[in-house]
């Protein structure tokens, strides 16, 4: 056999890739749910978050109609709570469903809280100052930054049969706390905060619902 012929490969050896083991396999598997695991309450929190500002962002545009209602109506908010009579409520003033106005104050379908279980569309996902049965005058709010107009709320797991915070009569069911255990709040002045239980429990009967010096 010359030299040529000794560098030629050998045809019965052939190289084998070597598979996953079992063991490899199911390494691999572990270390995916483990990942997993640790990234799955971080996505959750983190579309907590963006569905918490997206509601934000509503009562925000909400406290905006209220405030274009007032600068045409003398100073005058919509009422938000409800004294057994069959005044409009808030919802009807400014959107003109069912009750004749110049101009509604929502250019399109509204959208109310991505979290709740009542649909989207519909404005009870909100609950208003039971306070405020009738229509009040803004200068005469001595906290407009501490009183709340509007708030999150589910009527159909409330022990009241209207959209309204009584904090003497409601008892505060924690999914209304839905934005990782926290409350929207729209405030008189127009802005939006958020409240934890805790914080709520010793606002509410302070300037939260109440129109105190």
């Amino acid at each position: 056999m010359n030299s040529r012929q000794s560098r030629l490969p050998d045809k019965t050896c052939r190289y084998v890739r070597k598979g996953f083991t079992l063991v490899e396999l199911l390494v691999v598997i572990a270390i995916l749910a483990i990942l997993a695991a640790l990234l799955l309450p971080a996505l959750n929190k983190a579309r907590a978050r963006a569905t918490a500002i997206e509601c934000m962002s509503y009562l925000s545009q909400i406290g905006k109609a209220f405030h274009m209602y007032a600068d045409d109506y003398e100073g005058y908010f919509p009422r938000t709570g409800y004294d057994g009579s069959n005044k409009a409520h808030w919802y009807f003033i400014l959107t003109g469903e069912g009750i004749p106005i110049i101009k509604p104050y929502f250019p399109r379908k509204f959208r109310y809280c991505p979290d709740t279980s009542i649909p989207k569309e519909d404005s009870r996902a909100y609950g208003g100052n039971y306070q405020n049965s009738d229509t009040f005058e803004i200068k005469k709010c001595y906290h407009p930054s501490r009183r709340a107009i509007l708030f999150d709320w589910n009527q159909y797991r409330n022990n009241r049969a209207t959209n309204q915070w009584d904090p003497v009569w409601n008892t505060e069911p924690l999914d209304i706390f839905r934005h990782l255990r926290r409350m929207n709040i729209l405030y008189c002045d127009g802005h939006v905060g958020n409240l934890n239980y805790a914080v709520f429990r010793v606002q509410k009967t302070l300037y939260l619902f109440n129109n105190k010096p």
